[in-house]
Order: C-alpha cells, then sequence, then structure tokens
C-alpha cells in the first residue's frame, strides 16, 4: 500500500518536474501536504509505542 502510494507520488512529480512552472505552483503545496502527512503518521506511531511499550522487535 505504501510503496504505491509512494510510486504514484514519485509519478506524479515527475510529471510537474518536466513543467516546471506548473511544478512551482502545485509541487510545494503538495509536498507541504506529503511531509505533514508523514510526520502525522510518525507521530501515531510514537503515540502508539507510548501508550502500549515497546514492540519487542524494536527493542536493540
Amino acid at each position: 500500500m505504501l510503496i504505491q502510494i509512494s510510486r504514484f507520488v514519485a509519478r506524479m512529480i515527475m510529471m510537474l518536474a518536466r513543467n516546471l512552472f506548473l511544478s512551482r505552483l502545485i509541487a510545494v503545496p503538495m509536498l507541504i501536504h506529503i511531509s505533514r502527512l508523514v510526520s502525522r503518521m510518525i507521530v501515531m506511531r510514537a503515540r502508539f509505542v507510548l501508550c502500549h511499550g515497546i514492540p519487542p522487535w524494536l527493542k536493540p
């Protein structure tokens, strides 16, 4: 699922990069949105770990 999304995003960015003017208008808010989504996912993971303890496969 995540791999498909990242491939789709990469394809979108490649398409936008071909049209530099449009990419300036579209890619910046898109990148901000993607980074927000990623940071939110990381925060959710961190909260889950904090609430439920560190899973054994993450312990060093």
